[in-house]
């Protein structure tokens, strides 16, 4: 019973359900107060349906609807009668008729009716009969489904697909003319929902870096119960199925970017994240350099160069252990890495690498090995030595009449509340005070601040003067590079590579 201030209304529902198959039974049961002594069933657009007369405070009516027809699918409400008036309406009641009109539907799910969870998934109802609306359930419920997925007339979207959304499926469809009287159910579709793969890896031993003419094995893996695996190369797209790719002869036409995947049953794992497989001796090496020198300080700066003779745009810098590269853009010949507030962690072996982005998959051979050596810990503040004043410095606050007079040394200890003591420099009478003695020490301080000052921005203004100078002269320098081409590939190696054996599909 819903009470809203002084009115009152009855409950309605259905059982088995508001969606009924054709010529079966169903109940329709009303709710109201204690002691109502008449309730009553109508239907939208034909007025009573039933009437019931009750006794003994009776407050569940129940309304009987056997072999039910198309008839029988309408819009229902009770209403009851208590202390000589009638009371609100109730909510109300759909009552769907199923087994209509000869037409059997078909429902398919497309791709398939297995899904992975977190994926989208389209079902679509198919009938012979031209239906104007379409109704989807789940597992027997009469409950609509419609405000789960999203509907385009005769096709139904999940998105994106859970576990709970696995199950069987049925669908319906009606005429306008009769919206509550649906067609026989359609064939059921078993909808299988399961957890996403986990992505596997992918890996090049012993290297991505692979030497012309070098052997490397491309492994893919992923979980122990896997069906089938799948290495493809992209660009073009070639692929085996197979876990593992072994290249006996490192060739210029199998550098590019691989991924792979695995299949358990009918789904697919998400691919792997992309390697790319360089191919590495094309071209001839660069030259690295460091400045201003290979060896420095901690918490100093240095710059590593790395210079070639052709108008690469790319360039790549490795340090010994370390599979990630320091890679950078700049054109014309040299590219320069910076190390600022050095480590001893940046100490090691380095080599530098050249390439041209529209073939970024074909590199130079290594630079020479550079080694950069980081000496020492870098000094801060808070590291500094904390050392008490010398006898020099006490020495130069010594005066001699303020001693005299008071027959003490110029330190003279005084003990405190701690129980320690303090030292006191004694100044004689007339001297300056201590403010005014440490003022002119600040004040010569701040004459050499200011003289280094001046000094520095006179040598940063030669420099930036310098380079403006040198930046004018090397135009003539770019232009005679045009007149250079890049090296060409080896023509041995182009359109000849032979593929072995276990690379066949690739």
């Amino acid at each position: 019973i819903i009470c809203l201030g002084d009115l009152i209304k009855p409950s309605i529902w259905a059982v088995p359900g508001t969606v009924i198959p054709q010529r079966s039974t169903v109940t329709i049961l009303c709710k109201g107060p204690s002691g109502m002594t008449t309730m009553l069933l109508r239907s939208i657009g034909h007025g009573n349906f039933d009437t019931k007369f009750l006794q003994d405070d009776q407050q569940v009516v129940e309304f009987f609807i056997q072999n039910v027809t198309s008839d029988s699918a309408r819009t229902y409400y009770c209403e009851f009668f208590n202390n000589g008036n009638w009371s609100t309406r109730s909510d109300l009641l759909e009552l769907v008729v199923t087994g209509g009109y000869n037409d059997t539907l078909s429902l398919t799910a497309h791709h398939g009716p297995r899904v992975t969870s977190g994926e989208n998934v389209t079902l679509s109802c198919h009938s012979v009969h031209h239906f104007d609306s379409f109704y989807l359930f789940k597992n027997g419920s009469n409950v609509l489904l419609q405000d789960r997925f999203s509907q385009s007339h005769n096709t139904f979207i999940i998105f994106p697909v859970t576990l709970t959304d696995g199950g069987t499926y049925r669908c319906y469809g009606s005429l306008k003319e009769q919206p509550l009287y649906w067609s026989r159910p359609s064939n059921p579709l078993d909808l299988l929902v399961t957890a996403p793969l986990p992505k596997p890896s992918l890996l090049a031993h012993p290297g991505a870096l692979v030497p012309l003419d070098k052997p490397v094995i491309i492994q893919c893996q992923g979980p122990l119960d896997v069906d089938m695996y799948r290495l493809e190369k992209l660009k073009p797209r070639k692929y085996v199925d197979d876990a593992l790719l072994s290249i006996p002869a490192m060739k210029e036409s199998l550098a590019g970017q691989y991924r792979c995947s695995y299949q358990n049953g009918t789904v697919w794992s998400p691919p792997s994240n992309l390697l790319d497989l360089i191919a590495i001796g094309v071209f001839s090496q660069p030259t690295l350099s460091a400045r201003p020198s290979s060896t420095v300080s901690a918490g100093g700066e240095v710059t590593l160069q790395c210079q070639t003779p052709y108008g690469f745009d790319r360039f790549a810098l490795y340090k010994e252990g370390d599979p990630r590269p320091l890679k950078t853009s700049e054109m014309w010949y040299q590219a320069n890495f910076p190390f600022i507030a050095v480590t001893a962690a940046q100490s090691g072996t380095y080599r530098c690498y050249t390439f041209q982005s529209s073939i970024p998959y074909l590199w130079s051979h290594p630079s020479d090995p550079l080694e950069l050596i980081v000496k020492g810990t870098p000094v801060t503040p808070s590291r500094l030595p904390k050392k008490p004043p010398s006898s020099a410095s006490a020495k130069s606050c010594h005066f001699p009449e303020a001693s005299r007079k008071l027959n003490t040394s110029p330190m003279n200890k005084v003990p405190t509340t701690t129980g320690t003591y303090q030292n006191i420099t004694v100044l004689p009478k007339g001297s300056d005070s201590p403010s005014n003695f440490a003022y002119r020490n600040y004040s010569k301080g701040n004459m050499v601040r200011v003289c280094l000052g001046v000094t520095v921005l006179v040598l940063l203004a030669g420099i930036l003067a310098e380079d403006w100078h040198s930046r004018k002269k090397p135009l003539v320098h770019r232009v005679r590079a045009i007149q250079r081409p890049l090296p060409q590939i080896p023509k041995s190696s182009i359109g000849q590579s032979q593929v072995p054996p276990s690379e066949a599909q690739l």
